[in-house]
C-alpha cells in the first residue's frame, strides 16, 4: 500500500465522492467504546466529523457533523501531517501507517493516539470486491490506542485497543441498505 492513500485524494465527477478517515477503540479499565469519523464530501465542500463515546451501555458524548461549516480553501492544499480539520475536531497523521492522532477541542476534549501494530489489510488486494455503493478504495489497521478524554467533565486516561480505517471514492449513503462489520483486538501481537 503506497503512503499516498493517507492523503486525501483528487475526487471524481461522481455526486456521491468522499473520502473517509475512521477510528475506533475501547477501554476495558473504563468499560468504554468510543469512535471518531472525519469524512468529507467533496462535491458539498462538506466535512462529516463525529465522535461518539459510549461507557456501559449508555452514550456518553457524541460530536455531531451538523455543527461544522462547509469547507474552505483547496483539496489540492490539504494535508494529512497537517491536520484534517473539521470543526474543533482535528485528525493527524504524525507517520503514514504507524501513527494518527486525534484531537478534540473545547468544553469537551480528547487527545487520542493511534499507533499501528498489524500491517494495512487492503480490502481490494487480491482481487477482492466491496458493494459499489461502499466506496471504491477501502484498507483497515489494528492499533493501540492512548491519551486521555474529558466528556461532561469527566477526564479519563485511555489505554486500550482500536481499529483505524480509510476509504475513498463512492459512498453512495441513499443505497446502502444494511452494512454488518465487526473488529477485534486481543493483544498487540501479531
Amino acid at each position: 500500500m503506497d503512503i499516498k492513500h493517507e492523503q486525501p485524494h483528487r475526487p471524481s465527477d461522481d455526486e456521491h465522492a468522499q473520502e473517509s478517515w475512521y477510528f475506533n477503540w475501547t477501554d476495558l479499565e473504563h468499560d468504554m467504546f468510543g469512535l471518531a469519523r472525519t469524512g468529507f464530501r467533496y462535491h458539498d465542500r462538506q466535512p462529516e466529523p463525529l465522535d461518539l463515546s459510549i461507557t456501559g451501555n449508555h452514550p456518553e458524548f457524541v460530536f455531531p457533523a451538523e455543527t461544522v461549516p462547509q469547507m474552505t480553501g483547496n483539496w489540492d492544499e490539504i494535508d494529512a501531517a497537517d491536520g484534517l480539520m473539521a470543526g474543533s475536531m482535528s485528525v493527524t497523521m504524525e507517520e503514514p501507517f504507524k501513527r494518527w492522532r486525534i484531537k478534540l477541542n473545547g468544553a469537551n476534549s480528547m487527545d487520542l493516539l493511534f499507533e499501528s501494530f498489524t500491517p494495512v489489510f487492503n480490502y481490494h488486494a487480491e482481487g477482492r470486491k466491496l458493494a459499489p455503493s461502499m466506496t471504491t478504495n477501502h484498507f483497515e489497521q489494528s492499533c493501540r490506542v492512548t491519551g486521555w478524554i474529558d466528556f461532561n467533565g469527566n477526564k479519563r486516561e485511555i489505554n486500550g485497543f482500536g481499529q483505524r480505517d480509510k476509504s475513498w471514492g463512492v459512498r453512495a449513503w441513499p443505497d446502502i441498505l444494511g452494512w454488518d462489520w465487526i473488529s477485534a483486538q486481543f493483544e498487540d501481537k501479531i
